[in-house]
């Protein structure tokens, strides 16, 4: 029996679980930015380096300076999802270059990748500490660093002379030792950041492997950080890091470790640190599958850190091991340079793939401006919904019994007429009785469909409505800015995050390759014969149903065949 499972012979397997090899971060989830605080759990595409006049090439390194206030630690993190660190500065002349980088800011500090450990100041990229350009406070008549309020343990250039208060000041290229969030509370400094290369392979992050096995996405992450680290970073780009839950899916990691790896250990999401012994994965799943190496776990215990209580996987041979596996160990600054960390994430059933078009919902309680704002900034733009079909495939997003009761759409509504944020021309429309009417005509132009019946006026689910722009009506609970989702749709699929790429339901991606063409109604219409020899996957069916309607029937594999022609609007 030739059972269809998403599992191809191995040298098919490995060009589809690593066909992202040379994926763009600019692209991809791990270079996501906060979007002015608005969008604060949805990470975005940083804007400032897609642009070319914005990056700068000096002695074989590229820089890019950020102009955004952040703590150093998110600035760290952010330098390393796409592809660099904060930067280091070697010598005089690299000092100069900086200075020069940043003279015309307005901004009075920017972060560089110096911190302390113990008494001891680092370069995060692991480089000797030969040249310094510390600052001396007149007005305080102090040395720099100082670590005033035993607080001050990241290093900030200064961009420009300036006066703090009547007892601080700070002078122009000079460094100070500095909280995490900078001289002022919660205000933090802008940074730059700086890659080893003048190639644009690594500014955008194409040597970093990306793997998408069976519903979920893996990328390897090569830049040091510490455990606690590395789990907010993966956790800033809407994942965390990789739990393994079988021998398969350690097979998998394997595989992207030889074939992208270039550090002997990276972390992964277990730890003990709340019952020593008690191992657990951060997201709560059974901890079933262990892969110790002999000898590990063996808490070796250290003064800075109190024991090993944080799992990295090792690449390769490590003690009596010859193949990966696992140990614990410390969350302390000096595995910066040794480890790097490999993010999870879980691929959504609330995203989708149809007719080159990709559609995911959110959740978050956004008005219409600040949801359009997202999704544009994500390389989106709110969803338009142009035939009875596409308006199908929106409604198979809502899998889930979690939701909110309302669901932004990507249209104005201006005398009963629709005008998508896309211009594309309003043919159709799916309105509920009485809709739209503007009513009590206080400006309600913005589309919005309905998840939940309203109590007051019976619509039917999946309707649409005209409503004001921050979701309110009259002060019903039944509305309201909490009470909105959002659409996003990305045109070309191409565009999309990668993690929101790597779902399982691809309409009409009937074997699983990743691809919806003829192969797949071809064993569709073998499938619809009863033929005994063949028994398609859970994936495989839900995908097969490209007509949205809870059958596989043949009308479906027509549909599939539109879709290769194009025929489908």
């Amino acid at each position: 029996m030739v059972k269809y499972e998403c599992k191809l012979n191995e040298e098919a397997e490995r060009k589809i679980l690593l066909k992202k090899k040379r994926v763009r971060l600019a692209a991809a989830a791990a270079a996501w930015l906060v979007f002015g605080g608005v969008c604060s759990m949805i990470r975005l595409p940083h804007p400032v380096c897609a642009y070319e006049n914005a990056v700068h090439f000096w002695n074989g390194h590229r820089y890019c300076v950020f102009d955004e206030n952040v703590s150093w630690t998110e600035a760290r993190i952010r330098c390393s999802l796409i592809g660099g660190h904060l930067v280091t500065i070697s010598d005089a002349d690299e000092q100069q270059y900086v200075e020069e980088l940043i003279a015309d800011t307005s901004h009075t500090a920017y972060w560089i990748g110096l911190y302390r450990q113990t008494n001891d100041w680092n370069w995060i990229d692991g480089s000797v500490l030969s040249y310094t350009n510390w600052d001396f406070d007149s007005y305080s008549d102090t040395q720099k660093p100082d670590n005033a309020g035993g607080m001050e343990q990241f290093g900030c250039l200064y961009a420009k002379t300036a006066k703090f208060t009547d007892a601080t000041s700070c002078n122009l290229g000079k460094w100070d030792d500095n909280p995490d969030n900078g001289k002022y509370e919660e205000r933090g400094y802008c940074y730059v950041c700086e890659w080893d290369t003048e190639s644009d392979e690594q500014l955008f992050g194409t040597d970093n492997g990306i793997l998408v096995w069976e519903n979920h996405t893996y990328q390897l992450m090569e830049t040091g950080l510490t455990w606690k680290q590395a789990k907010a970073a993966c956790e800033e780009v809407g994942g965390h890091l990789a739990t393994v839950g079988s021998i398969e899916e350690q097979k998998a990691l394997n595989q992207l470790m030889d074939e992208y790896g270039d550090r002997i250990s990276y972390w992964i999401g277990g730890t003990d640190a709340e019952t020593e012994g008690e191992w657990k994965w951060i997201t709560d799943e059974p901890f079933s599958y262990i892969n110790w190496i002999d000898g590990e776990p063996d808490n070796s215990t250290d003064m800075e850190s109190g024991g090993e209580n944080y799992l990295a996987m090792y690449r390769g041979k490590h003690g009596s091991n010859a193949a990966n596996g696992w140990a614990d160990d410390c969350d302390t600054a000096t595995m910066m340079t040794a480890f790097g960390y490999i993010c999870e994430w879980d691929n959504d059933s609330d995203a989708v793939l149809w007719n080159g078009h990709v559609y995911k919902v959110f959740h978050q309680g956004f008005t219409w401006d600040q949801a359009r704002a997202c999704c544009e900034l994500m390389g989106g733009h709110l969803v338009t919904v142009t035939s009875a079909m596409e308006q199908e495939t929106i409604q198979t997003l809502f899998q889930s019994p979690i939701h909110k009761n309302n669901y932004w759409m990507g249209a104005k509504v201006r005398n009963a007429q629709i005008f998508w944020v896309t211009g594309e021309a309003a043919t159709y429309s799916n309105w509920a009785a009485g809709q739209p009417d503007n009513a009590f005509g206080i400006g309600e132009d913005s589309l919005m469909l309905y998840l939940a019946h309203n109590p007051r006026f019976w619509n039917e689910l999946y309707q649409w409505n005209d409503l004001r722009e921050d979701g309110s009506c009259n002060q019903e609970p039944f509305f309201g800015t909490n009470n909105f989702g959002f659409i996003c749709e990305w045109d070309d699929s191409t565009t999309a995050p990668v993690y929101i790429l790597a779902y399982s339901n691809l309409i009409g991606d009937v074997n699983c390759d990743g691809v919806v063409d003829i192969a797949d109604a071809v064993l569709l219409a073998r499938y619809m014969t009863e033929d005994p020899e063949l028994v398609l996957s859970e994936r495989g069916i839900k995908n097969a149903d490209a007509n949205h309607d809870s059958f596989i029937a043949n009308d479906d594999i027509v549909t599939i065949l539109k879709m290769i022609a194009k025929i489908i609007n």
